[in-house]
């Protein structure tokens, strides 16, 4: 899953990319990824639909991102000319967390386990 940033504030987003894969396995899997960030998301095979907190339906179309944010909020549908305008995905700048065997993004905060690399005989 690719992160992005949004003015320094990290989203996990997907987007809708295909609806014509036999049996709809983008859709069945976005689809799981909603359900499992706690939104009611099902699909027809042509769109997804999702409903809010306060029960309203929303129709997600080929092309359409969906993001949640880092407090978990859900914005859906975004237009992939809004999400182009105000988002870039984040390449990463790792730097050591002090006193642990992680890594930890300067700019998204996304953390990793250390992985030490080799070059010839000696270990960096």
């Amino acid at each position: 899953m690719a992160r992005y940033l949004r003015r320094s504030t990290w989203v996990e987003a997907r987007q809708f990319t295909t609806n014509n894969e036999p049996g709809n396995q983008e859709m069945d899997s976005i689809v799981v990824w909603l359900n499992s960030n706690g939104t009611k998301a099902t699909h027809d095979g042509t769109t997804i639909k999702i409903q809010d907190a306060s029960g309203k339906l929303a129709e997600i179309n080929v092309g359409d991102w969906m993001l949640y944010d880092h407090k978990g909020r859900l914005s859906a549908p975004v237009a992939r000319s809004v999400f182009a305008e105000d988002f870039e995905e984040c390449n990463h700048s790792w730097e050591p967390v002090d006193d642990s065997d992680y890594d930890q993004c300067v700019d998204c905060g996304e953390t990793k386990q250390y992985e030490q690399q080799y070059f010839g005989d000696e270990a960096l």
